[in-house]
Order: C-alpha cells, then sequence, then structure tokens
C-alpha cells in the first residue's frame, strides 16, 4: 500500500478477497497462500502455462482498485510489488511461516 493511507477495513478485506479470487480463476495461476495485513498483503503464487507472475499481479492490481476506489476515494497501491523467487522447496516451506506469522507478530492474532 502506498505510505500515509489509512489501513484496509473489513469491507476492504473482503473485496480484495473476491478480487484475488477472480484473478486466480482468470489467470492460470496457483495461490498457494495469502495474507492481507492492514497496510499491505502477502501471496504465494506459482505462475501454469506461459502466465507470469507479472501478469497475474498486474490483473490483481487493476481489479482490487475497481472495486475499493468507490469506498476508499483514491488509488492504494504501491508503484511495484516484490518478487521473492524462491529457490527450493525449503524456502516456499519458510516464506510460508512468515506469512503465517507475520499477523501474530504485528500483534493482530493470537
Amino acid at each position: 500500500m502506498a505510505k500515509g493511507l489509512r489501513p484496509f477495513n473489513e469491507a476492504e478485506f473482503q473485496l480484495l478477497a473476491e478480487s484475488l479470487d477472480r484473478t486466480r480463476h482468470s489467470v492460470p495461476v496457483s495461490l498457494c497462500a495469502y495474507c492481507f495485513m492492514p497496510d499491505h498483503i502477502h501471496l504465494i503464487l506459482f505462475p501454469q502455462q506461459e502466465t507470469t507472475i507479472s501478469g497475474g499481479m498486474m490483473r490483481f492490481k487493476i481489479a482490487a482498485p475497481r472495486r475499493i476506489r468507490p469506498i476508499r476515494g483514491r488509488a492504494f497501491w504501491q508503484a511495484r510489488f516484490y518478487l521473492q523467487r524462491p529457490a527450493d522447496e525449503g524456502t516456499v516451506d519458510e516464506t510460508f511461516g512468515y506469512i503465517q506469522m507475520n499477523p501474530v507478530k504485528r500483534g493482530l492474532v493470537d
């Protein structure tokens, strides 16, 4: 999320989830994990066929604001996303653990 914006609210989280679901059904990617935080999101996506992660993220970063902008009134994404390519299965497991524990470390859940 761009700096200086208020955190996502529950209605926006729902719209993010719906946008992510639509994206994964329209772009051939496997969604393995996700976590919506108040000011950012984490995703583990694996492209299928000839799709790229960039293509999937572009689609999501277009779909979500179309639904959320009427509530929020302005754009909210940063100009780019941060892509990390896992080197092996262990790296995927580490990333999954990080995503799972991020809300705990931030004190959002027990």
